[in-house]
């Protein structure tokens, strides 16, 4: 994703974070940034110069966290927070832009009699 595009859908996210009820805090850091819960409320502590590739991630982290269903989220945004839960919940890591991995093969790759 180039920066323009980044910084595009950063835009739009931003917005839907704080219409569903998730601070967006940028400042410089020495890192990065991340996402917790202040008091019952979600925030994302971003450096304001991490790439927005990290930006846009951590937003939709945040946004993943909330009952999002109650806000209006535009349908990419809404796609890109649903990808994120669904891929979180499968313990597989992604970035927005990104197509999840293939689900490994459940059981060894070649079946074992246990015999000698």
């Amino acid at each position: 994703m180039d920066d323009r595009k980044g910084r595009e859908l950063f835009a739009v996210l931003y917005e839907a974070a704080t219409a569903s009820g998730v601070e967006v805090i940028q400042d410089r850091l020495n890192r990065l940034g991340g996402v917790c819960r202040v008091n019952g409320r979600v925030c994302v502590i971003l450096d304001e110069r991490a790439p927005y590739r990290e930006k846009n991630r951590l937003v939709i982290e945040g946004i993943a966290m909330v009952d999002y269903d109650a806000a209006y989220l535009p349908p990419k945004v809404r796609e890109l927070v649903t990808r994120a839960v669904f891929v979180r919940g499968r313990g597989l890591a992604t970035g927005p832009g990104e197509e999840a991995p293939s689900e490994r093969p459940k059981g060894p790759s070649s079946p074992s009699s246990g015999k000698a």
